[in-house]
């Protein structure tokens, strides 16, 4: 199975070297100042429980859909919603055991995972194109501000996923080539590479179950790019290489236990997604929007000029972009016409293969519904970087080829890797100078780290969480303060209709977010009973990011008092 010419390519000496200077290139991009912007929620989401797991006192979460079962002497996390696993959660308790959980420590570990699934795709890349464009696609990945800042501010786990899926398919690929090359088709070397592609393939899917989407599509990319070869080598795969086979789908089995184990609730929120979540006109509208700021790296600029709200933060004007979009539309058009050239060829369903596999991925993204942030649309990475890659490469080889105008291709080839390369780098140092001045934004903003340290002075203290977006970072911002999030029973089924009362003092604050950042509104409604207290009763505290704008409000009622929520709020002072 080798799929094209490595003549005048790199050697692999220089291919590791140079993939060491890649990822020492992203370390310096993306991997500084790990404590600013402020946490937000979502970063911190699978991070609790495994500092639950580890703590003396330690409970479960509770979070709807997160699932722990005691185990191992704590509450082992196992699923963090119906279709997402807990393994992020389960690969942080090794690392907050060594260390404290803080803002750096946890995502120095999902950037950490971002660049082993960098490493792992830029082995794939050699593996299938050779060690020259293995190392492009690394720089490319290396320089993507998308990849570099949400697995440095990882939410929706991408950083993991990226990890299974990089490596899953690179083993995949090594079986396959083992297998199917008389050469090197031993069992055992085909056997421990087809377990290990389905035990991270498998791990994959348990991470979060929208990555059956990526596999799908490169599966049916095999489908149409080789048809006749597929079935030809399945059935040399069936007649010679049953123990891997059975190897292989066992891995997967058992990377995706946990999600298998849960397949109820799985169907049931894939059905609840399906039957509920029907598409309009402003849905596709804003799945292009995120589809091009991520691919061109201004979609984490973006949500940070908007503090977060995913609702405007299309309202924002990018200022910088990366040319990568232009260079990756540009590679697809000049592949096919390779492709076309050189019809039948393995090098030329190589190149149908990735392109066929891009395009579904995208298209399958978009008809999953509600799958509308970065960290959906991430998941067709390394394909893209993989695509351009393979452009640049077979550019930079059409002298071997003998084709006519060769030095000019080669050098237009050349600029166009340094015009996008810049042009990634310039968002990149943009953002990270922006998240060191302001600190954050909004949903953001270090301002919360600031109050919850201040606020824990006083031992008594009780911080009262009326809306999304607050708790967890105020508990990773003082691990002592004393917290209450009761919004979640309010939110359930049950909780609407049954009466809560809250019997507070002058310890304790209610925060809430600024009415533009609020997720269900309760915080509104609060102050609108605080609004009929005595105004000597009351302090209302607007808290302010660095820039003077206001991140969140607080409430402290200075005398005991009890708090009813009906339909609304009904504050009785004592």
């Amino acid at each position: 199975m080798r799929t094209r010419s490595r003549g005048g390519d790199l050697s692999g000496k220089w291919f590791a070297t140079g993939l060491l200077a890649v990822c020492g290139l992203a370390l310096v991009l993306g991997g500084r100042s790990l404590d600013a912007p402020g946490l937000y929620y979502d970063e911190v989401v699978q991070a609790e429980p495994a500092v639950q797991f580890l703590a003396e006192t330690g409970r479960p979460v509770d979070i709807p859909g997160m699932k722990t079962e005691w185990a191992f002497g704590g509450w082992f996390p196992v699923m963090t919603q119906s279709y997402m696993g807990a393994l992020k959660s389960q690969l942080l308790i090794p690392v907050f055991a060594s260390t404290e959980p803080t803002p750096e420590s946890l995502r120095a570990t999902t950037f950490a995972f971002g660049l082993m699934g960098l490493v792992l795709s830029a082995l794939l890349a050699r593996a299938l194109l050779g060690n020259r464009a293995g190392l492009v696609a690394g720089l490319l990945l290396a320089v993507d501000p998308s990849i570099l800042f949400v697995s440095r501010h990882d939410w929706g786990s991408f950083a993991l996923g990226f990890l299974c899926r990089s490596g899953g398919l690179l083993f995949g690929v090594a079986a396959l080539r083992a297998a199917l090359n008389p050469e090197r088709g031993d069992r055992p070397a085909v056997a421990w590479r087809a377990l290990l592609a389905g035990l991270l393939l498998g791990a994959g899917l348990y991470n979060k179950i929208d990555a059956a989407v990526v596999l799908g599509s490169i599966l049916a990319g095999v489908l149409i790019a080789y048809r006749g070869h597929a079935r030809e080598a399945l059935t040399r795969l069936i007649r010679e290489q049953r123990p891997a086979i059975l190897l292989f789908t066992s891995g997967v089995a058992l990377g995706a236990a946990p999600l298998l184990a849960s397949l109820g609730n799985v169907v049931g929120a894939a059905e609840a997604l399906v039957t509920g979540g029907t598409m309009g006109s402003g849905d596709w509208a804003y799945k292009l929007a995120t589809l091009g700021a991520t691919l061109d790296g201004s979609y984490f600029p973006r949500l940070m000029m908007a503090g977060g709200d995913f609702d405007t933060m299309f309202d924002t004007e990018a200022t910088s972009r990366s040319l990568f979009p232009w260079a990756l539309w540009v590679s697809i058009a000049y592949l096919m016409g390779q492709a076309s050239s050189a019809r039948g060829t393995w090098n030329a369903k190589l190149l149908i293969f990735m392109t066929a596999a891009f395009a579904l991925t995208v298209l399958g993204l978009f008809f999953t519904p509600r799958a509308i942030r970065v960290h959906h649309i991430l998941n067709f990475v390394p394909l893209p970087h993989l695509i351009v890659a393979a452009a640049l490469d077979s550019a930079w080889q059409s002298r071997e080829r003998g084709e006519r105008f060769s030095g000019s291709k080669r050098a237009l080839a050349s600029l166009v890797l340094a015009v996008v390369v810049a042009s990634a780098v310039r968002v990149d140092v943009e953002t990270l100078t922006d998240l060191r001045a302001s600190g954050g934004r909004g949903r953001w903003s270090d301002s919360l780290a600031r109050f919850a340290k201040d606020l824990g002075k006083d031992s008594q203290s009780v911080a009262v969480s009326l809306d999304w977006g607050l708790h967890g970072t105020l508990r990773f911002a003082k691990r002592e303060l004393k917290l209450e999030e009761p919004f979640w029973r309010w939110w359930r089924p049950r909780g609407r209709r049954t009466p809560w009362t809250h019997d507070g003092n002058d310890k304790h604050v209610y925060i809430m977010p600024t009415p533009s950042l609020a997720v269900f509104g309760y915080g509104e409604r609060f102050q609108e009973a605080v609004a009929r207290l005595p105004n000597e009763s009351v302090s209302i505290r607007q808290h302010l990011d660095r820039e003077g704008k206001i991140a969140f409000l607080s409430v402290k009622i200075h005398r005991p008092h009890r708090v009813i929520r009906r339909d609304g709020f009904e504050i009785q002072l004592r």
